[in-house]
């Protein structure tokens, strides 16, 4: 029988998870002016450099600007806040009710730099495999999974005070793990909705994707259940849902012409709705491993890990953009700094596309890094 630590709460700086140790990357005040959250009303997205901002999401991802009911200052392209700009306008409804309000104020946009040299995410607490992290639109939450010698894969939460601090201890993700595996999760901007895989019984293939749900940041997961219209007969994993909850990215082994994984998207007319039939993400696979795909929350960036050729070693992370999310993605390549001869296997990229966090077994065991990039 699997033993699962409770905890009350997933707060701040609780003595389970310790108080975070601050790190001098340019995070100094991004993601801390929003607040969480109004009944599921996601804050205001990103705008273009002088315009207004879009409005909100419908519960999905809370983005570090524009969140909640009193929103900080608008993004465009990742941009943290200020500068010129109209007013965001209001967020629409969230699926549960309510509405969060829009950016204050759009920002210039942004010139990204290069990645930085990964560093090892330490403070996690956990001495195992690790794979699969995501990170909540916030950027204040990260979903990993641990797999032990003897046992499966399990979930497993951990949280930081702000972009800028270490990550705590993690704690498993109560309701969700079980006897059987449970793995590559993706957190909803505020972390209130979760989707991973699981093989346990009941779903269509070796892998499926599941969703569950729960009322608040500290609150157990429930009404764990199989999103309608994604699942195959095969393995399907490594799931990231976009801000309006309409568009559905993960990997799956399903296509009879491919080696290995590839990368899929599905849509939906609205949350509520089931997905559409499945189709591949065009110009993006190969005859080899196409996995864990992780957007910018506008989609204009997409990061996933392949072992195909013109990499660095046998898995490694690569990168397309294109230039808005009804638009095909360009060639993709590999990220620069990041990727070294070890595997590189899953990625996961924040919603302003600053932030890579990604699992690899540089170190001989596998293990999470982060590695971040400047907006110039």
């Amino acid at each position: 029988m699997k033993t699962v630590l409770r905890a009350s709460t997933l707060g701040l700086c609780l003595l389970s998870f310790g108080c975070p140790q601050l790190l001098d990357d340019g995070f100094s005040s991004f993601g801390t002016d929003g607040g969480a959250p109004s009944n599921g009303g996601g804050g205001g997205a990103p705008a273009s450099a002088g315009s207004a901002g879009a409005g909100g999401a419908s519960g999905s991802h809370a983005a570090a600007a524009g969140a909640g009911p009193s929103g900080g200052a608008g993004q465009a392209n990742g941009a943290s806040g200020g500068g010129s700009g109209s007013a965001g306008s209001a967020g629409s409804s969230g699926s549960a009710g309510g509405s969060g309000a829009g950016g204050a104020a759009g920002a210039a946009a942004c010139n990204f730099g290069d990645f930085s040299a990964p560093e090892l995410l330490s403070t996690l607490g956990r001495a195992d495999a690790l794979y699969g992290p995501a990170l909540s639109g916030n950027g204040l939450v990260l979903a990993f999974s641990e797999s032990l010698e003897s046992a499966p894969e399990d979930i497993f939460l951990s949280q930081r005070a702000a972009r800028d601090s270490a990550f705590g201890a993690a704690l498993p993700a109560l309701g969700v793990n079980t006897v059987d595996a449970e793995g590559t999760a993706f957190l909803t901007g505020d972390a209130r909705v979760l989707y991973f895989f699981s093989d346990r019984s009941g779903g269509p293939g070796d892998r499926d994707i599941y969703r569950a749900t729960r009322g608040d940041g500290s609150a157990e997961f429930t009404d764990v259940r199989l999103v309608e219209g994604i699942n195959g007969n095969t393995d399907d994993h490594t799931p990231w849902l976009s801000p309006d909850e309409r568009t559905l990215y993960f990997a799956s082994n399903r296509a009879a012409d491919s080696d290995g994984n590839n990368l899929w998207f599905a849509q939906r007319s609205s949350p509520l709705d089931g997905f559409e039939p499945p189709r591949e993400v065009p110009g993006m696979n190969s005859d080899e491993r196409d996995i864990s795909p992780s957007l910018s929350a506008d989609q204009r960036t997409l990061v996933f890990c392949s072992d195909r050729d013109g990499g660095a070693g046998s898995d490694d992370i690569w990168m397309a953009t294109r230039d808005d999310a009804a638009s095909d993605f360009g060639t993709p390549a590999p990220v620069p700094v990041v990727n070294g001869t070890a595997s590189e296997l899953n990625v996961a990229l924040s919603d302003d596309g600053r932030e890579l966090i990604f699992s690899s077994s540089r170190s001989g065991d596998r293990r999470l890094y982060r590695s971040v990039r400047a907006c110039l």
